[in-house]
């Protein structure tokens, strides 16, 4: 089930990866009290267009909402308190250049799509943000204020 997952998307690849290493480095960074019992498994999942040069995602399942929303929560505080050096690659551990390392609920297609026409739909109208809270998609014009709930895709594309 998709409720206790998280998505982690920005992760460079290595040939031979730990990704519970590289996922525990990511909580220390974020300063999230992860245990072991915590995640239940850990995975990379394939691309959904093999030409796109990012790394694929990393899918995380953990034991319960309750980790997945306190993990959220802290990566939320982590980059609103550090937004000039906003979660990347070199918090966990990666030489070279940071790529910014986003970690966010495990969408199914239809809603990905659904955020993703969203997103491009909101930047025309001039919003700057937008997320997903229980499967309801939101925008804002500034960070942390004044949310705009999007109810009904049908809406938004008349």
């Amino acid at each position: 089930m998709r409720e206790n997952n998280v998505e982690v998307n920005g992760v460079p690849e290595r040939k031979s990866e730990n990704l519970m290493n590289t996922f525990s480095q990511l909580a220390k960074s974020i300063q999230y009290p992860l245990a072991n019992t915590d995640l239940m498994h850990i995975t990379r999942v394939a691309k959904s267009n093999r030409n796109k040069a990012h790394p694929r995602s990393v899918l995380v399942k953990m034991r319960s909402t309750h980790n997945r929303d306190a993990l959220l929560a802290a990566v939320a505080t982590y980059n609103k308190n550090n937004h000039k050096n906003e979660l990347n690659s070199s918090h966990l551990g990666f030489d070279g250049p940071s790529t910014p390392v986003f970690v966010a609920k495990h969408l199914s297609p239809s809603n990905k799509s659904l955020h993703a026409a969203t997103h491009i739909k909101g930047q025309e109208m001039g919003y700057k943000f937008d997320f997903v809270s229980c499967v309801i998609v939101l925008q804002t014009r500034r960070r942390y204020r004044n949310t705009s709930v999007i109810e009904c895709a049908a809406q938004y594309f008349e």
